[in-house]
């Protein structure tokens, strides 16, 4: 069931936690999720089940949705990030991420990185854009941008 926002709530220095211009989706997990992992719809499913299952997201899937807020077990629910600022994985190692840097899904599941190649070849959808710069870092904070 999708969240609603109604009452807009602007006390600052509170933490984004608290905001209301994050969206959250609660999904089914189709595996086990990490915290921070990129998800994406589970497509291998049948039917409506491809809008109700997620899975860490690698560079075989196509359609990347956000960022899972907790860790849960396969076949439990998960609240997950559609929009909105929040703490993703990330693989800062083969490229430095910068500030600003559109973050994609990549070959590890549920890490996402800066794009490599120069070309746009075979361009997936971006889930998020960095917020912090990260030559290393194993996750940090990212505005998801809505794809869901």
């Amino acid at each position: 069931m999708s969240t609603n926002t109604v009452i807009n709530y602007l006390e600052s220095g509170v933490g984004y936690a608290t905001s209301n211009r994050n969206q959250t989706e609660h999904f089914l997990a189709a595996e086990a999720i990490a915290e921070g992992a990129v998800v994406a719809l589970d497509l291998s499913q049948t039917d409506a089940d491809r809008m109700l299952f997620v899975k860490e997201a690698d560079a075989t899937d196509t359609c990347p949705i956000g960022v899972a807020l907790e860790a849960v077990a396969a076949g439990a629910k998960v609240k997950v990030c559609i929009k909105g600022i929040c703490t993703a994985k990330v693989d800062g190692s083969a490229t430095n991420i910068a500030d600003g840097d559109a973050l994609f899904i990549t070959s590890t599941a549920g890490v996402a990185g800066a794009r490599t190649d120069a070309t746009g070849a075979n361009l997936k959808p971006y889930i998020a854009v960095a917020l912090v710069n990260s030559t290393a870092a194993e996750s940090i904070e990212v505005y998801v941008c809505k794809n869901f």
